[in-house]
């Protein structure tokens, strides 16, 4: 008799470990007060793969008494299974908003205390692999990989000039050439923000508004279409 594989779903902050239609166990993210034996804040959050076969675990507690936070993030396997762990104390902390799931790799951001100075990873087999580091950019907006693993499009802030600017961040990951574009228009004073796909070619289309940028692979900017719902 074959066993059905089991899959974790996430509902709201519930995730829900499922044999088929079985329901094999429930776990419950949560934020909480904890007085002793120091006060502190800790807020459990949790992410799931869309192959519903890995989740990881984020953890964030915060000490009242000497204002610091501690940030960690535990990779899992569907049946629960420890894979991978890493903890950043004060200086730097673990983004739970940028840190994800891509079919076998987990991204990892970590940034500082102000949510600048980022640093990507990518975590594959317990293998850690940097692909932004420290103090190359200020900020990382948001980002998008090529469904082969292959490219990583960004969406990035520097100061030039005075001020501070919108980028996009191409790199091949495989032969680690990059090209970047300085983003004509200042995306946060327009209150919006940068739509970014890349295929297994390495094109990139960079949407804004209605407004739709096509790059080739070296970062030629090869056509802007304007495009009404």
């Amino acid at each position: 008799m074959a066993f059905a594989a089991t899959l974790v779903y996430q509902q709201g902050d519930t995730l829900r470990f499922m044999a088929g239609d079985s329901l094999v166990a429930t776990s419950v993210m949560s934020a909480e007060t904890v007085l002793e034996p120091v006060a502190r804040s800790v807020v459990t959050k949790a992410k799931t793969s869309a192959e519903h076969d890995r989740y990881f675990v984020y953890q964030e507690t915060y000490f009242l008494h000497n204002d610091s936070i501690i940030t960690s993030l535990t990779l899992y396997s569907s049946d629960q299974k420890k894979l991978w762990q890493r903890a950043c104390d004060n200086d730097r902390r673990i983004s739970y908003e940028l840190t994800d799931l891509h079919n076998n790799i987990l991204v990892l951001v970590t940034m500082d205390r102000d949510n600048a100075n980022p640093r990507l990873e990518f975590i594959q087999n317990q293998k850690e692999r940097t692909v932004i580091k420290e103090n190359q950019w200020q900020r990382i907006t948001e980002y998008t990989i090529s469904p082969n693993d292959r490219f990583i499009v960004l969406h990035v802030k520097n100061p030039y000039q005075g001020k501070i600017w919108d980028y996009v961040y191409f790199i091949d990951l495989k032969t680690n050439k990059t090209w970047s574009y300085l983003f004509p228009i200042c995306v946060s004073c327009k209150r919006s923000r940068l739509e970014m796909k890349v295929d297994d070619e390495g094109v990139t289309e960079v949407i804004y508004k209605n407004e739709h940028r096509l790059f080739s692979r070296n970062g030629t900017l090869t056509d802007v279409l304007i495009k009404t719902e």
